[in-house]
């Protein structure tokens, strides 16, 4: 009987800890999401937007990113090494760096705040000049919109960007290397990629979590190529109902499968 008793306490002490557990994750989602852009942000930038943003366990490491400066509009997209607490820990720094490379370290070209990024994203992890050895990274998309010159500036550390317009789609491509991680070079150098836009145009950027959502009647992940070409067939709908679209359309193709990453996804609309 002693021994029932005792199991008995040490299942409750369990359920206890994994209930207060489950609380500190889910209030620090809130947390979390309240250092992110709210539509509200975007609207005021932005004539039309969307955003898909599901963490995967209450916490993200992915995180969005938006920023006004000298009449430029910048927006970005990011996805950082792993998922739940540890990453979550890397989005805010990230999303920090962001903010210090556009407004204190006064830089604009989106190469040039990469490049700043990573320098502090690696020098974060330099202690006692000694350097980091673990392998924490940030895959990066950012664009600088310019709506005097109609211009679209882009620059990924190991992502990409889709635009599409009424006619064709452009993927313009990033440097195949992310945010921090090990590195060979002494310093990278981020190309990026300047595009002329047009009214109505939308620019799509995003994590790799919903193009790796498993699903289907095969069980496989859902691809770019798939997510890309359903982009161009709803990019003439609303930013509203776009969203609506992709999220009904997930739910579908997961069809109640466990979520295997944290999700996000951009849609911006030039005007």
């Amino acid at each position: 009987m002693k021994d029932v008793k005792e199991l008995l306490k040490t299942i409750r002490n369990n359920e206890l800890a994994v209930k207060e557990h489950k609380d500190e994750l889910m209030y620090a989602g809130i947390l979390q999401q309240g250092l992110l852009p709210r539509q509200r942000h975007f609207d005021r930038i932005f004539e039309e937007s969307f955003l898909i943003y599901k963490p995967k366990n209450y916490v993200s490491g992915d995180f969005y990113w938006i920023g006004e400066k000298n009449g430029i509009r910048y927006f970005a997209s990011a996805d950082c090494t792993g998922h739940g607490v540890p990453a979550a820990m890397l989005s805010v720094l990230g999303y920090s760096l962001l903010n210090y490379a556009l407004y204190n370290a006064d830089l604009a070209s989106p190469s040039e705040i990469l490049q700043k990024v990573d320098c502090k994203f690696i020098e974060s992890f330099d202690f006692d000049g000694t350097a980091h050895t673990t392998n924490d990274w940030i895959d990066m998309s950012l664009c600088a919109f310019d709506p005097g010159k109609m211009t679209l500036t882009f620059c990924g550390a190991n992502r990409k960007a889709l635009v599409i317009s009424e006619k064709m789609s452009h993927v313009l491509p990033g440097n195949r290397y992310p945010i921090g991680g090990w590195q060979l070079e002494e310093y990278r150098d981020f190309r990026e990629h300047t595009i002329d836009v047009c009214p109505g145009d939308w620019v799509y950027l995003g994590s790799d979590g919903y193009q790796d959502q498993f699903g289907g009647l095969m069980g496989k992940k859902f691809g770019s190529s798939r997510l890309h070409a359903m982009l161009k067939s709803i990019a003439r709908f609303s930013g509203t109902d776009q969203k609506v679209f992709l999220q009904e359309h997930l739910g579908t193709w997961t069809n109640g499968r466990e979520q295997t990453d944290d999700i996000c996804l951009m849609g911006i609309k030039i005007s």
